[in-house]
């Protein structure tokens, strides 16, 4: 029986709920169950493992026989320090905080008490203090590496009230009414095959907050239509899209549950003590079907009707741009320049002696170009844009890269709401004069539409915007379908029509990547691009050129998350480790396995096929790259073979990690 097997029939005779662990991950590899502990046997236990080996040990405290509260104090490079938050409100004696090291479950350590019964369903709660989460009712913690397992009986101490006040609980009242009615119609059981489908849909890598309306309104229609185990589906979903960086479960999810839920039991508002028959519901879904259909209908007719209007307005933009040719002609041969496509023709030393590119951040971006910044959700992207954005405005250095002053356009197409405390972090790090050179739109744009296109065009040639940033391609290509190369065309063609109202100007669109790490959607996109970016990783992000016409594809910087002071967010800033890297250093994936390895198995170390599977199953590694990374550690002297296939970091391997991990002071 091996150790994890053991440690997690340790926990659940312990009387804990018990759950395997996506590896590397605080991921459950399955649904959570309704009837909470009564529901996992040691069977059950002995079989997941057997399937998975190296599944991480999961518990949900408040599903223990005795309700529990698990307390996580942090203490990051560059972030809060948990221990600071609780001793400034006095509760260091109810904390024991002592002067402990890191424990191996993570960069902090955990304190276990009685929940608090004003607070008992609270879920996973993370930033309650700076450096502090709790977690309970629904929230995981891995228990991988704990010693002994924590038995409830003799936990007796409470959750101190201090804490227990210092956060608004996650769900409201009315929430738990929500649930409630939820549970009515619940069937318990395996999760049928739609309601898998549904789950793995709303948590399908990249899905934005308007994409997963349409699964999550699915899923909850199974709810009540009583498809077994669709319940438990809904609840995992809701608790890991919670820590989504667009997540907003309160005004996305909830609001949308209590629509469905109000619906089928025909009440306003929702009431959960008179519901409706299986009949009754039948007959209301069919009524609120002919509603749709009629208003299907009307909203085909007002589309046709706009149709008509864009046709027309497209037709007198394209007239207008046909009498701004022949005016720019005639003017082009008043003048004696080239007014034909004969008159245009260069020679071969004319070419020759074409200006070279000029660089606005110099050896990142250049004038006159169209570039995407591209990564998977969460990495940062916009965190870089925004960055760049401001140091054109105020014309400081962008991490070492000297940059041109001009002036510069962002389009907050999404994350408005935090946009304002981004801008001020900036401020705080990066102090410059700003004037009226930086601008912004915190609304979407629509480059599928002609009219909107021009008038863009028209405000960059009037305000004389250097640089524009698009953030995101989503929320800026209309219903252009990405996996179209013509609808993709169009937004190439578009941005063009930007870029050429200024002379010089440069446009970044901000884009997702697929699952593979590749740019998502059409190929003719990257095709017509002259520049992509790609920023990717886990703790440090390394931004670098995939595509680049002019110039060679090189690694640009690694970067970190610094949280600034005064702010609720931060900058993205260049590490230590950047700072001294050398031009034949570690490719960027060696870094992130390097740092994987530090993470999993700095104390204990690893065999080779143990670490190769971490890279595999965590970062997306193939098995022959995963094995050419660990010989290049190796080789470099990070990593140092003990035995026939033990692996153990080394001094320069922990310094590289330390410097990849410390930001350059703002």
């Amino acid at each position: 029986m091996s150790a994890r097997v053991e440690k997690a029939l340790a926990w659940l005779e312990a009387g804990h709920y018990v759950l395997p662990g996506i590896p590397g991950t605080k991921r459950p590899a399955v649904a959570y169950q309704r009837d909470g502990i009564e529901t996992v046997t040691a069977d059950m236990v002995r079989q997941w493992w057997k399937d998975e080996p190296k599944a991480e040990v999961l518990v949900v405290p408040g599903r223990a026989s005795t309700p529990l509260h698990v307390t996580d104090l942090d203490w990051k490079p560059g972030q809060p320090d948990g221990r600071d938050s609780i001793r400034e409100r006095g509760l260091d004696d109810a904390f024991d905080l002592g002067g402990g090291e890191p424990s191996r479950s993570g960069l902090g350590e955990h304190h276990w008490r009685l929940a608090n019964p004003k607070h008992e369903r609270n879920g996973t709660v993370s930033g309650i203090l700076p450096g502090v989460d709790t977690r309970s009712y629904n929230g995981l913690v891995s228990v991988t590496h704990y010693p002994e397992p924590i038995r409830p009986a003799d936990v007796t101490e409470t959750v101190p009230d201090l804490l227990a006040t210092a956060y608004k609980p996650r769900s409201a009242p009315e929430d738990l009414d929500l649930v409630q009615t939820l549970s009515r119609y619940a069937e318990p059981g395996k999760p049928s095959k739609r309601a898998r489908a549904a789950g793995e849909a709303i948590l399908d890598d990249g899905q934005d907050r308007g994409q997963v309306q349409k699964p999550l309104r699915y899923l909850l229609g199974l709810v009540l239509e009583g498809e077994p185990g669709a319940l438990a589906i809904y609840t995992d979903a809701r608790e890991r899209w919670s820590v989504h960086p667009e997540a907003d479960v309160e005004a996305d999810w909830d609001s949308l549950a209590r629509e469905v839920v109000t619906r089928a039991t025909n009440t306003e508002p929702m009431d959960a003590g008179h519901l409706l028959t299986r009949k009754e519901r039948k007959k209301a879904r069919k009524a609120a079907k002919k509603d749709a259909e009629k208003v299907a209908e009307f909203e085909a007719d007002v589309d046709e009707e706009v149709d008509e209007r864009e046709a027309s307005i497209r037709e007198r933009v394209e007239w207008l741009a046909r009498q701004d040719e022949a005016r720019r002609r005639f003017e082009a041969s008043q003048r004696g320049e080239a007014s034909t496509f004969a008159d245009s023709l260069l020679s071969l030393e004319d070419v020759l002696n074409l200006p070279a590119p000029e660089p606005l951040i110099e050896g990142v971006l250049d004038r006159g170009t169209t570039t995407m910044l591209y990564g998977a959700p969460a990495t940062g992207k916009s965190f870089v844009a925004l960055h760049w954005a401001w140091s054109i405005a105020t014309g400081r250095a962008w991490l070492g890269h000297e940059v041109e002053t001009g002036r510069a356009l962002y389009v907050a197409a999404e994350g408005v709401s935090g946009l304002g405390e981004r801008v001020r972090a900036l401020r705080l790090a990066w102090p410059g004069e700003v004037e009226d050179r930086l601008l912004f739109r915190t609304s979407a744009v629509n480059l599928t539409n002609a009219a909107e296109v021009a008038e863009i065009a028209s405000a960059v040639a009037a305000q004389e915007v250097d640089f524009v940033v698009l953030d995101t391609l989503a929320r800026v290509a209309g219903d252009a379908e990405e996996n179209s190369s013509t609808a993709m065309s169009g937004i190439v063609r578009a941005v063009d029509t930007i870029r050429a109202a200024r002379p010089g100007c440069t446009v970044v669109l901000v884009h997702h990547e697929g699952k593979s790490g590749d740019l998502r959607g059409s190929s003719a996109i990257l095709g017509a691009l002259d520049v992509a970016l790609r920023l990717h990783g886990d703790l440090v992000k390394t931004l670098e050129f995939m595509k680049r016409k002019e110039g060679p594809t090189e690694r640009v910087a690694d970067l970190v998350f610094q949280a600034i002071d005064g702010t609720s967010s931060g900058v993205m800033s260049g590490t230590r480790g950047h700072l001294h890297r050398e031009v034949e250093d570690l490719p960027s994936r060696d870094d992130e396995a390097l740092q994987a390895f530090h993470r999993g198995f700095s104390e204990v170390g690893a065999t080779s096929s143990a670490f190769r599977d971490t890279l595999v199953d965590s970062l997306g590694f193939k098995r022959t790259p995963a094995y050419d990374a660990i010989n290049r550690l190796v080789s470099r002297g990070f990593l140092e073979k003990t035995g026939r296939t033990g692996l153990v970091i080394t001094p320069a391997g922990r310094t590289q990690v330390a410097d990849a991990l410390d930001p350059l002071d703002p």
